[in-house]
């Protein structure tokens, strides 16, 4: 009996073996994870960015009720297989790269605060007690935040990000009271020596409206300076990396750092007080 279900025992596992291999040989046949492969080894086959867009906005159509009607079938060879000259054809056709129209399955999730906390770069508070917990809760934060890629505070529609949108949103508004008055000041004062004490009577308008620019101009060439700093090095703006290629590269799971997830958190906090004071 014991030899008996070692056998069996045995061939289940064989069974499940051979079930996994087919589902991975199935999944790894795919064609668009086998051009994705192809890309990420060889990035010189990538077509330049408008000619990915074309394709982009082809599958896409192709992908709606009315339109997929006049497309050729996936099985026929999709709407590639009616190019001339080789332009559908893997991997030298300019419009023969396929990503999919429908992400699904390929999108990897962002880190939650709750994975990260799973991570092996958490710090373990529940082994700690009195300050020593406090501040190993403040690390995880600040590591969460601003040491770990790709993490939920990418996506405002997260009720994470959102809070911290709003946490900006105040600060904003904070820096913004605390310097328009100081702006303003000095305009009313380069408007008295260069027009005399009786032109700030007709132009208090005027006199605010240059706080508010000179505000403007702080933060936009602040964040301008602060983009071209932290983006300059980026493969995307260097030809000798691969160039705009590399936006579709792994697409649509590309890498989010945390100067990028701040810097736009940041500029849609600005823009969010913008809206607000127009109201």
């Amino acid at each position: 009996d014991v030899s008996n279900n070692g056998a069996l025992a045995g061939g289940r596992l064989l069974v499940h073996k051979a079930l996994k291999s087919i589902m991975i040989n199935r999944k790894s046949s795919s064609p668009l994870i086998e051009q994705k492969r192809l890309r990420q080894k060889d990035r010189t086959i990538v077509p330049s960015a408008p000619y990915l867009l074309v394709s982009k906005i082809v599958d896409v159509s192709c992908d709606l009720p009315v339109v997929s009607n006049i497309c050729p079938a996936d099985t026929e060879g999709g709407w590639r297989s009616s190019l001339p000259n080789g332009w559908g054809e893997f991997p030298t056709g300019k419009l023969s790269h396929s990503y999919s129209s429908y992400f699904g399955d390929d999108i990897v999730a962002d880190v939650s605060y709750g994975d990260f906390l799973q991570s092996e770069n958490a710090v373990d508070v529940s082994k700690l007690s009195g300050s020593d917990a406090i501040s190993g809760t403040l690390t995880n934060y600040y590591n969460f935040a601003f040491n770990t890629s790709t993490t939920t505070l990418c996506d405002l529609t997260n009720p994470l990000a959102l809070c911290i949108l709003l946490a900006l949103v105040v600060m904003v508004r904070i820096v913004k009271r605390f310097f328009l008055p100081k702006f303003s000041a000095l305009g009313l004062r380069l408007g008295r020596s260069s027009h005399g004490p009786e032109w700030e009577v007709d132009n208090e308008e005027r006199i605010v409206k240059f706080g508010e620019y000179v505000y403007r101009l702080c933060y936009h060439s602040a964040v301008s300076l602060y983009g071209l700093w932290y983006f300059y090095d980026k493969s995307w703006w260097n030809n000798s990396m691969g160039g705009t290629k590399n936006l579709w590269i792994l697409h649509p799971n590309h890498p989010v750092e945390p100067g990028m997830a701040w810097y736009y958190l940041i500029q849609s906090a600005y823009n969010v007080d913008a809206m607000l004071s127009l109201m």
